[in-house]
């Protein structure tokens, strides 16, 4: 009789040992599948506001001049709380790269060249542009 108590005890143990073994591998992946997701959105968003951009004729020249203002005018609404951002406009055969440096940059970046007169009613001569925007999450 004592040597069934045993038995019942040791399977006790491995089923609990298991179980706690279970939940800490369930507890890692799922924090890492909520970590992949946010990349994910971000991505999903630099790719719609630099599409807003290329499809708008104001902000096209403004791209196109380097006006760096009107864009963030655009762009600091839709970034999400908790986040900060940048942009650089340059050649299309230059790095636009941060001056400074972040942990988990999303970066993106649309080149934008003039296909005729701009929303201003101006015909920009001028070489494309290169935008690259760039998200990353605020140091606490």
């Amino acid at each position: 009789m004592i040597k069934n108590k045993r038995g019942w005890m040791r399977i006790l143990e491995a089923f609990i040992a298991i179980t706690l073994i279970a939940g800490f591998l369930l507890f890692v992946v799922s924090n890492k599948a909520s970590k992949a997701d946010v990349g994910a959105e971000i991505l999903a968003l630099e790719e719609a506001i630099l599409n807003d951009i290329q499809s708008n004729d104001a902000m096209r020249y403004n791209v196109l001049i380097e006006a760096r203002d009107p864009l963030i005018v655009l762009i600091k609404p839709r970034i999400p709380a908790g986040f900060d951002y940048d942009i650089n406009i340059c050649l299309p055969a230059d790095a636009c790269g941060l001056a400074d440096y972040h942990d988990n940059v999303y970066a993106n970046s649309k080149i934008i060249s003039v296909s005729s007169a701009t929303g201003a009613g101006e015909f920009v001569e001028s070489y494309p542009r290169k935008i690259s925007l760039f998200i990353w999450k605020k140091e606490q």
